[in-house]
């Protein structure tokens, strides 16, 4: 199976076709898309139980979605710096589990709040689902944040805009490897704000929020390619990071757990 997350999207009033989701799982999972404003999900999965189940699954999504983003926007209300800072902070009032998950990956990783909510909502939808359906194997992918559960392997490809390497090379997860986060983040497409020029940053850990934390502060590390290295090396000293890859026109570097592969495109 291949999966192909694209650019991390926050905020995105400009919403974009993500025609990439065309390829992903075919074959593989019973599969449906869930959007509420700016939020839209791609939802894979199988279950044992009846395939039916389609319908009352994806009402859940819907609903935990809705769900999350109220618990945002009330606290952003509350917090005038929460949808501006790029930097970590202390909650100045209480909020709901969504906003103390993205706190503590703002803080693990060295960013603002709001660039772990695409992780976050990933990780809070799919504990939802997993609450309620028996769910043998499960991905969530928010915009190229994702959240992968897996009953055999899969190989998470990787685009990366102009790159020659985009969708050309891809990591391998095992199912034994599985919950993950695997969130990437561009410097050079889609609409988030970033501070470098890598093409593709993807972060792999336990926990998509600090996935997609850790690739924002990574990316907005990675000026030109003679940054890959020595990004890398940081990377390498952070053990909740599992593996990261990262792109930057025709050079590439790769760090942790998860086999490279390459991928025959047509």
């Amino acid at each position: 199976m291949e999966i192909t997350p694209s650019v991390t999207e926050i905020n995105n009033p400009g919403y974009q076709p993500r025609n990439y989701r065309g390829g992903m799982g075919k074959g593989r999972f019973r599969s449906f898309t869930a959007a509420y404003m700016d939020t839209d999900l791609w939802v894979g999965y199988n279950s044992p139980d009846d395939e039916r189940l389609t319908d009352t699954i994806k009402e859940k999504v819907l609903s935990t979605i809705r769900e999350l983003r109220a618990g945002v926007e009330a606290y952003a209300g509350r917090d005038p710096h929460f949808y501006r800072a790029l930097t970590p902070y202390e909650p100045t009032v209480a909020g709901p589990d969504i906003v103390r998950i993205m706190f503590d990956a703002a803080r693990r990783a060295g960013v603002g709040p709001m660039a772990a909510v695409a992780g976050a909502f990933a990780r809070e939808t799919a504990r939802a689902l997993e609450d309620i359906f028996n769910l043998t194997e499960l991905v969530i992918e928010n915009g190229g944040d994702n959240y992968i559960k897996i009953a055999h392997p899969a190989v998470v490809s990787v685009f990366a805009g102009a790159s020659p390497l985009s969708e050309k090379i891809g990591l391998e997860i095992l199912p034994g490897q599985t919950p993950l986060g695997i969130c990437t983040s561009s410097g050079t497409i889609g609409p988030s704000l970033s501070f470098g020029k890598a093409d593709a940053l993807t972060i792999v850990s336990r926990d998509p929020a600090w996935a997609d934390a850790y690739a924002t502060y990574f990316g907005n590390r990675v000026k030109n390619a003679s940054d890959i290295e020595p990004v890398l090396d940081d990377i390498a000293g952070h053990p909740e990071i599992l593996g990261a890859l990262i792109v930057v026109g025709e050079r590439m570097g790769i760090r942790g757990q998860f086999p490279l592969r390459i991928l025959e495109k047509p």
